[in-house]
């Protein structure tokens, strides 16, 4: 069970996070989701490289899961704001290039973190992580444009986020994948709480 929440928890902070910090950046602009975002991806490889049991694990991959979530959505807002400034569509080249890059990093991720494994035991596939968090940390601080964001008033960027869709879709994906843990008569209700939410 406990090994079942160490992979889970990655994938359901991914989800989670994946639409809240585009949303985010949408309101706040790139800049700033994107430096605390891998800031936290450098930080969950701490956690985890001193983790005393799995329960830290599992929190170092939550914070991963939410520190890998801006990458994609930054790129892609630059993307829109550079087409909206020059008047031109967005080019397909590095549209292709963004989605080799995503396809080519599924491929190679898993055997790279094996060879890892093999060479410097489970730690390295975290200590790997700190030098590339700094070198983003870097790049974003000094290379993205500063001051992009909508001209929205403060009080208007928080009230257009809806906090309250964000509880509701963690409890559904939290309450079904509680239930696929461990399906049976006595966990239906989990079913029962999702199909509320």
């Amino acid at each position: 069970m406990k090994t079942a929440w160490l992979v889970s928890a990655l994938y359901l902070a991914t989800a989670i996070g994946q639409p809240v910090v585009g949303k985010l950046i949408d309101i706040f602009g790139p800049r700033l989701l994107f430096l605390i975002a891998t800031s936290l991806v450098g930080i969950s490889s701490l956690i985890a490289i001193f983790a005393t049991n799995i329960w830290w694990l599992v929190v170092a991959r939550v914070l991963l899961g939410f520190g890998t979530c801006a990458g994609y959505p930054a790129s892609m807002y630059l993307i829109r704001r550079e087409a909206e400034r020059t008047g031109e569509e967005s080019s397909t080249s590095i549209l292709t290039l963004l989605a080799i890059s995503s396809q080519t990093i599924a491929v190679v991720g898993p055997t790279l973190g094996g060879l890892l494994i093999e060479v410097g035991g489970w730690q390295s596939t975290f200590i790997v992580n700190i030098p590339l968090s700094l070198a983003c940390v870097l790049l974003g601080y000094f290379r993205f444009p500063r001051g992009l964001g909508d001209s929205l008033r403060k009080e208007e960027k928080v009230t257009s986020i809806d906090f309250i869709g964000i509880i509701f879709f963690g409890i559904t994906l939290i309450s079904a994948l509680l239930f696929l843990m461990s399906p049976n008569w006595h966990n239906v209700y989990l079913l029962i709480i999702e199909s509320i939410s």
